[in-house]
Formats: C-alpha cells, structure tokens, sequence
C-alpha cells in the first residue's frame, strides 16, 4: 500500500476515532467504553430470547436443513479440513521454492485454487447464517454497539437505550456502512505491524503502544499487537527467514507451518523415544521394532517413519502377504541395502 494510505490507516487505528458528515453536520464515532461493550451483550440476550423472532430458525435448524438437501453434508466438513491442510502444505512448499520462480508461479496457482475451493466450501456451510436467529441477534447488537459510540462534535451522544430503537437511523447508516467498506484486511495489518513507521513505534513502546489497558482496546488495536507480536517472533526466531521470505505473507505462512511441523516432530520423537527407553529399546539403532501395547501406541511410532520409511513397510507388508513369513534379510529393501553396500566396496577397492 502506498504510505499516504499506511499513514491514515495507523492514525485511524491508534485513535480509534472515525468522523463522518452527515447532511452537513459532522459526527465522531468513538471507542466503546466497558459499559456500552456489557450493554450491547445484554441487548444481543434481549434479542435472543424475545418471543417476537421465534419464527427466525437457529444455526441447529440451520445445519439440519443444509445437510437435508444436500449442500453441507458430514464429508463436506472433512473436505474443508483436507483442503486447510493442502494448503498449508503448498505454502510450506512455496517457502522452500525461494529460489526458484518458476516453481513459486506454479505454486501461487494452486494456492489461488485451493483457497477458491476454501471460500467456495465456507460459503456452502454458512449459506442460511443470515436467516439465523443468532446471526440476527448479533447483528442488532454489533449496530446497538456503534449506535451508542456516535456523538456530536461538542460531545452529545445521538443514540441511546431508550431511543435506539425509534430514532432515524441515517446517522448510523453512514458509519456501518463506510466500516463495512473499509475493513482493515489482515494483508493491510500485517504490512502495517512488519514496516514504518509503526515497526519503530512498537519497538519503542510495545508494552503499553495505545496507552490503554487490554480492556479498552478496539479490535484493530488487538489486531494490531497480535500481528506486531507475530513478527516478534519471527526476527527473535533462531531460525529467522530471510526479509524475502517475511515480506510476503503467503511464504511467511509456510515457514510458520514448517516450523510448526518441525515441533510436532520434535516432541512425537522425544515421546517414542521416552517410549522405547521404558521398553528397553535403543532408539540410535537404524531400524527399532518395538511390540506396542496399545493402538496409540503404535501410532505415534508409525507418525514418526518418514515417507521412505512408510513406503519400505508398505512394501514389506505386501511381500509377507505374498509370501508369508520373512526373515529380515529377505526383504527386498534389506536385498538392495546390501547390495549397494557391496557395490561401494567394491569401488572403494578399485580407487585404493
């Protein structure tokens, strides 16, 4: 984004103040207060549970009728989750192709189809959210919530309680809908929390940036120091990326998830080793084979076999199928082991 633009997106967040005219007047939207945040809850309850929107259907009903024709089924669910973690595998694979442009092009692609597919997903399972009681009650009270932050120039609050509910709503039009069309995306945000100025100004005042207390901070201002923390830990992080790589948000994305893999393989691998040394194995042998006692068991082991490793005991599995009992030496992995072994001793000899 351009730097006019940064600089009015950082003035709007860090005041958390919006000003709007309005047939000639000028009005303020200011942060909501601890009371106005509890009122608006109580007002979301009200509408929840007033007789008067009983023939608003709820998310339950909702769920029960999509599934009923067909547009959001159980394996739908399992669909969106396969899809999240194809992506997360692409953006792993685009943080290694750094190098390689050719191969980063091809995986923006996928990328940009996967997340389609995503969104077309979402859009399926949330397709009645709007005809929901709830979606209804929290729609009223997200308006009721701005409605009582409108004031004046001179400080005269517009809306209230009692007048909220009659009062010409053209004042509180023009500010839901000028939010509603300047969203901060999480793009913006996180441009904003890795670049000046605001890098330097968290730097200098991280612990207390908005001067206000974590209560009182609006959501952009929360957004803000999650995603200001995030970069944190990717500049504090022993294994840094490179300024390419935490430039762009989709490469960053999948050196979080490598990372992230990388843990998980960490602690499944210290869990099995705990496991083998209770048993009496020796983890540092090239292959260990251990009698599990129970399913887990025998599940965290088989995680950590990598996809050579899990491609050898498929191939084990079917030769035993084929030919019944095995021994070791007869398995045609351990065959080609030994003779690419006697292979590089025999060329060793002919170089002495």
């Amino acid at each position: 984004m351009d730097q006019q633009k940064k600089f009015s997106l950082i003035n709007t967040i860090s005041t958390g103040i919006i000003f709007q005219s309005v047939e000639g007047n000028l009005y303020k939207l200011l942060p909501p207060d601890n009371e106005i945040k509890a009122l608006s809850e109580f007002v979301y309850q009200e509408m929840l549970y007033n007789t008067k929107f009983d023939q608003l259907i709820n998310k339950s009903q909702a769920s029960y009728f999509l599934q009923k024709k067909n547009i959001w089924i159980p394996s739908d669910e399992k669909k969106l989750e396969d899809n999240n973690k194809f992506i997360d595998e692409l953006k792993i694979a685009l943080y290694k192709s750094l190098y390689n442009n050719k191969e980063q092009k091809q995986i923006r692609k996928k990328i940009s189809i996967v997340q389609k597919n995503i969104n077309k997903l979402l859009l399926a399972k949330h397709s009645l959210d709007y005809m929901t009681l709830e979606n209804f009650s929290e729609t009223i009270r997200d308006e009721f919530l701005i409605a009582n932050c409108i004031h004046t120039l001179d400080g005269q609050k517009v809306y209230n309680y009692n007048n909220f509910w009659q009062s010409d709503s053209t004042i509180l039009n023009k500010f839901t809908t000028y939010i509603q069309m300047n969203a901060i995306s999480s793009e913006e945000y996180r441009e904003i929390a890795r670049s000046e100025p605001f890098r330097s100004l968290w730097l200098i005042s991280k612990n207390n940036i908005f001067s206000k207390s974590s209560l009182e901070l609006t959501l952009d201002q929360k957004n803000m120091i999650l995603y200001s923390r995030m970069y944190d830990n990717v500049y504090e992080s022993q294994d840094r990326p490179s300024d390419e790589v935490i430039e762009d948000d989709l490469m960053l994305d999948g050196w979080f998830a490598f990372q992230k893999k990388k843990s998980e393989l960490e602690r499944k691998q210290k869990e099995v080793d705990d496991l083998l040394n209770k048993k009496g194995a020796n983890s540092g042998a090239g292959d260990v084979f251990v009698m599990s006692s129970s399913r887990d068991e025998a599940k965290k082991v088989n995680q950590l076999n990598d996809l050579n490793a899990q491609m050898k005991l498929k191939q084990r599995r079917n030769q035993i199928e084929k030919q019944g009992a095995v021994s070791e030496e007869k398995f045609a992995d351990v065959k080609m082991d030994l003779r690419n072994e006697a292979m590089r001793q025999m060329a060793n000899r002919f170089k002495g």
